[in-house]
């Protein structure tokens, strides 16, 4: 995986001022459209074709004014935690380690969420970092699980994302036999 704008709720934005191209990211989708947050993203964060942003060197900070920016650093990769809801219900997440800096956003299925309610995070975290979280989904979900634990780490350079049966992670017994 290579961008943060295959995420849900992720649009990455272009606009012309004062003879500069400033590039940001519309996070989240609320009621009526709204977005959660806009996240101002550094020219070198972005992909060779400026169409995405890197997930792998690059990490969220806040300023003292309170604005979110996406900067270059080797060391940290940035990546969404969260999945999406059932039909008409909701989503929720919660991070088994912590992180660097989380912005929670929500990502209405409808105009005022009366179809779904689906929460993520965006994440920083060092490269050298596992992050682990638990996720549950209310709702119509059609046969998918409604428990995950969520596992998100750089290997070779790339960042992957595997969701893993809930029950896997809480018997510490078949853990145990897995080889885990």
């Amino acid at each position: 995986m290579k961008g943060l704008t295959r995420f849900s709720g992720i649009t990455l934005h272009r606009q012309e001022a004062e003879g500069r191209q400033i590039h940001y990211l519309v996070v989240g989708y609320e009621d009526h459209g709204r977005p959660t947050a806009k996240v101002f993203v550094n020219p070198k964060c972005l992909t060779d074709d400026g169409r995405d942003v890197k997930a792998v060197g690059s990490r969220l900070v806040r300023t003292e004014k309170g604005n979110y920016v996406i900067v270059p650093d080797e060391n940290y990769f940035t990546a969404v935690v969260g999945w999406e809801s059932g039909y008409r219900g909701s989503s929720e997440y919660e991070l088994l380690v912590p992180t660097e800096l989380e912005l929670p956003y929500r990502v209405y299925r409808s105009e005022r969420g009366s179809l779904g309610i689906s929460t993520y995070a965006l994440i920083t975290a060092p490269v050298n970092s596992v992050v682990k979280a638990k996720l549950t989904r209310t709702g119509r979900t059609y046969g998918q699980p409604k428990k995950t634990v969520q596992v998100i780490r750089v290997e070779d350079g790339e960042l992957r994302i595997e969701n893993m049966p809930a029950e896997a992670q809480e018997d510490d017994e078949l853990v145990r036999l897995l080889g885990g």
